[in-house]
């Protein structure tokens, strides 16, 4: 079976737990049981990551999603069958990102990511963690936590490459455009987000969203994919999914 990889801007060393989650397998440590490997990109100046979370480390700065599409000019990431890109304030377990990929494989889900567990900086209901279903299906996924299948994250690179942005506002509003597929949210596990202090200027933030979704992402969309961008700026969830038991 192949590995999946988690690309992680680092800046914070894993020493914050939930109690909700196994505090001797933090996601981000080498735990002999888990199913990824990490790569990570150090966007503090100064900051020294911990070795013993990453299995690579590039010090490529900036924000999250201008590093992954530098670092991925240089690390070949197609031996994976799935790339995620969490950040590094996140809290979960190897066992529940474990989970996610063992669904993801089995059911060859396209683009996914956990479900937010009670108490997360979260803004969409369709990702708030639903114990009445495994999984559901859905129209967007959070830029915080996806998980791509690789022949869908080779669509995002792209699209990051033809782009001229700052902080990649509005980019998840177009992940299933660009896929041309649902996402999947996992509910059987979950992932945790404390609530934070916004690190960029909203302002400026929300006209980088509406400039990509309005006239950037159209403009790309037709030259890189030959076709119209079919993003509407409304998300919602179409199914659910619970599996029988054994």
């Amino acid at each position: 079976m192949k590995k999946a990889l988690i690309f992680v801007p680092t800046g914070n060393n894993p020493d914050t737990f939930d109690e909700r989650y196994d505090k001797n397998a933090h996601w981000r440590s080498k735990h002999p049981d888990r199913t990824y490997e990490i790569i990570g990109s150090v966007y503090k100046e100064g900051f020294i990551a911990d070795p013993s979370s990453y299995d690579y480390l590039f010090n490529i700065q900036g924000h999250k999603w201008q590093m992954i599409r530098d670092v991925f000019k240089k690390f070949d990431y197609t031996q994976y069958d799935y790339v995620c890109c969490i950040d590094d304030d996140e809290i979960t377990d190897v066992w529940n990102l474990n989970k996610g990929l063992e669904l993801a494989r089995r059911f060859d889900f396209r683009l996914w990511q956990l479900s937010m567990a009670k108490g997360s900086d979260i803004f969409y209901d369709i990702l708030k963690q639903d114990t009445s279903c495994d999984f559901s299906e859905t129209n967007f996924i959070e830029i915080g936590v996806p998980c791509f299948r690789v022949d869908i994250f080779e669509k995002v690179l792209r699209v990051l490459d033809k782009w001229d942005f700052s902080i990649g506002y509005g980019l998840d509003k177009a992940f299933c455009d660009i896929a041309q597929t649902m996402a999947n949210v996992v509910h059987c596990a979950s992932i945790y987000h404390p609530p934070r202090n916004r690190y960029y200027d909203k302002t400026n933030a929300m006209i980088e969203h509406d400039n990509f979704l309005y006239s950037d992402y159209p403009k790309i969309c037709k030259e890189v994919f030959n076709r119209e961008s079919l993003v509407i700026d409304r998300q919602y969830s179409t199914n659910k999914y619970k599996m029988m038991e054994k």
